[in-house]
């Protein structure tokens, strides 16, 4: 298995494709996050992300699905929110985003179970060596 690509990975190779989709996971606190139940079939819930040193990182609140599922299989996809495009002026849509690859455990904060995840980038993008 390939090393994952971090999201100061993604900063560093690509900064303005790194400001703009951070731009748009900023301007809204929801996300919505995908994860895989026990028997395959994709779950959707409700999140919150944030970014600090150089990771986007997201936790689990103790006992619910989302984390087990991460715990048993940390493949996810995350969205940002998204609102309709202004009334007349759809290139003033500022758009959404997408992030998908795998968590990682890095240990329990107050209040989260142990799911903070730290951020993979999609395995559909890869940085420039």
């Amino acid at each position: 298995m390939n090393p994952m690509t971090s999201w100061n990975d993604v900063e560093r190779a690509e900064p303005e494709f790194a400001a703009r989709v951070r731009s748009i996971f900023d301007a809204h606190k929801h996300k919505t996050i995908a994860t895989l139940r026990a028997d395959g079939s994709p779950r959707i819930s409700g999140i919150e992300i944030q970014f600090a040193d150089g990771e986007l990182t997201f936790g689990s609140m103790p006992g619910a699905r989302k984390g087990a599922d991460l715990l048993r299989d940390p493949r996810f996809a995350l969205h940002s929110a998204s609102v309709d495009p202004p009334e007349g002026a759809p290139a003033g849509w500022t758009g959404d985003a997408k992030i998908a690859g795998r968590a990682r455990h890095v240990g329990v904060s107050t209040g989260m179970c142990p799911v903070s995840c730290s951020t993979p980038i999609s395995p559909r993008w890869s940085a420039p060596a």
